[in-house]
């Protein structure tokens, strides 16, 4: 979803299309801050509040991060704590395979 912005998101949740968020990376936080932008400050600032309005639109009640760290990340980013669930992937190196 990096650098696709928030239009599709609100398509499928303006059609009630349930939506759970699995966080790998941190795109959603990038989405969210705005971090990257290449704008003369007038437009850095316009550009910036738009983007957040859509943003603060969004359902984020279901966000699953891959990592504790990760989580943690997102909470310093401002997104709320009891929105976020950790699931790890992979295996465990602990796991034995036979």
């Amino acid at each position: 979803m990096d650098s696709v912005g928030v239009a599709p998101l609100l398509a499928s949740q303006h059609q009630d299309i349930p939506t759970v968020f699995s966080i790998g990376d941190f795109w959603l936080l990038r989405l969210k801050l705005n971090c990257v932008m290449k704008r003369t400050l007038k437009k850095e600032v316009s550009h910036m509040l738009a983007v957040l309005g859509d943003f603060g639109r969004l359902d984020l009640r279901h966000l699953l991060a891959i990592s504790t760290k990760l989580k943690q990340n997102y909470i310093k980013g401002g997104f709320p704590e009891a929105n976020l669930t950790v699931i790890p992937r992979g295996i465990s190196i602990l796991t034995r395979c036979f």
